[in-house]
Formats: C-alpha cells, structure tokens, sequence
C-alpha cells in the first residue's frame, strides 16, 4: 500500500510538472502571437524613432548610387549586410567587387524595414541585377515567431521576383546570435527551416551557414561574432567562403 502511495505521488507530480511546462509553453506562444499581431513582419514600414535619421539617410544614399555602375549581383539586407563596407571591406574588395556586386545593406533592418525599402522606397526599381543574395530576418528574432519571420521573408522573396522577373535570388539563413541567448536561436533555426521551402532550385536558391558560426561546443562563435551579433573579419571570410561558390554557379547558370 505503501508503495503504491508513492508511485502515485510520483506520478502525481510528474503531471503536475508536464502541466507547468505545457502552461509556460501555451504562455510564450501566446506572448509570441501577440507580438507577431503588434509587429507584423510582413507590413511595409520604414525604421521609426531613434532610428529614423540613419535609416532615410542610407536609404538616400542607396537611391543615389544605385545608377552609378551596373549591378549584377545585388546584396538586401541588414547590418550583417551594411557591413560589408566596414569589417568586410577587404573581403568584399577580394571575392566580390568584381562581380559587379551592390551592397543595399540598412543596420537595424527588420523584415518589414525592407520590403518598404523595396516597395515604398523603389530602392530596386530600374535595376535588373542577375542575382540577389537576400539576408534578412535577425532584427525579426527577438520581436516575432519564426512562422512571422518566415511570412515576412517570403513575402519579400515574392516582392523580389515581381519586381526584378529576371533575377535570380539567393537566400541566406539567418545566424546564430549570442544576443537574447538559447531561445532566439531555437527560432532562428525553427525559421531556417521554413525559409528552405521557398528554394525551388531554378529562380530561388536557398543557402544555410547556420553551423558554420557555430563554435566545437555547439555555441555560437565568439571569433566569427564579434559582439554576439555581428561579423568579426574572420566571421566575413566565412560568409564570403559560403557564399560566393553558390554565387557563381548561379552566375554560370544565368
């Protein structure tokens, strides 16, 4: 009798113990939703508040220059991408700059920070690049579920294809983070995933380095990121070692 009490508290408190979990998990998902509702990834909307000054001013530069030579391949994206020009400069200027390659980077972009820049802010109209290598989603990870970030990539993927029918695109994983710990880079990865169903082999290319910023330890590379977010000059010769095979053979191809 005695021991059936106590199989019976233990199982008692193994329910007891799923049941939290479950409700922790109901909770975060509901928490998630409501942000993905407050900050939908897939609604055009250029950067706001303290933002603003620096966002339209790149945004003005792109517009400026984007007619200054002929692009053929077209980098969208975030800071990741903006800094190409700075702790990737001379690994741009070595693998890329002539390929004919335009950096259209903005810091701090999000999803929908984008595809108003393509949109609304007819950043990429007049051009007819023969691929663009599209990396966008890290700013999205902390605000929105990975089925918000997945929407918000994949509406900017069908933007790209009306507006440029002739230009291939090569989509880029987002990347490991050390900023917003464990959690951030579940959803990235649960992202990831939903973005490689956007490939179909021919017009869309899907490309992930996720594991290759990963340290032995499975943890994200404190050589390659050099703030737990963004790219070390290692962390760029990584990206372009990644990047610029497919690159080609999409060039080859075109």
């Amino acid at each position: 009798m005695r021991a059936r009490r106590r199989l019976l508290l233990i199982a008692a408190v193994i329910t007891m113990i799923i049941g939290i979990v479950v409700v922790i998990a109901w909770k975060q998902e509901l928490r998630t939703a409501v942000r993905d509702l407050r900050y939908p990834t897939t609604r055009a909307e250029p950067q706001q508040g303290l933002l603003t000054a620096r966002f339209n001013a790149r945004h003005q530069y792109i517009l400026q220059h984007k007619k200054d030579r002929p692009i053929d391949v077209l980098f969208l994206g975030d800071s990741i991408t903006e800094f190409w020009e700075t702790e990737g400069a001379a690994i741009w200027a070595e693998r890329f700059a002539m390929l004919n390659a335009a950096n259209f980077g903005v810091s701090t972009d999000a999803t929908q920070n984008l595809l108003w820049r393509i949109t609304e802010g007819h950043e990429i109209d007049g051009l007819s690049p023969k691929v663009v290598v599209l990396m966008i989603g890290t700013n999205n990870t902390t605000t929105n579920s990975a089925s918000g970030i997945a929407d918000g990539v994949e509406t900017i993927v069908r933007t790209i294809r009306a507006r440029l029918p002739k230009s291939k695109i090569l989509l880029l994983s987002v990347l490991p983070r050390e900023l917003g710990g464990d959690a951030v880079n579940a959803r990235s990865r649960s992202a990831n995933a939903k973005f490689a169903t956007l490939s179909n082999g021919q017009w869309i290319h899907y490309l992930d380095m996720h594991d290759r910023f990963l340290d032995p330890h499975g943890r994200p590379s404190a050589e390659l990121l050099q703030d737990g977010l963004h790219l070390s000059p290692a962390g760029y010769q990584v990206l372009a070692d990644a990047v610029r095979p497919k690159l080609d053979t999409m060039l080859r191809d075109q």
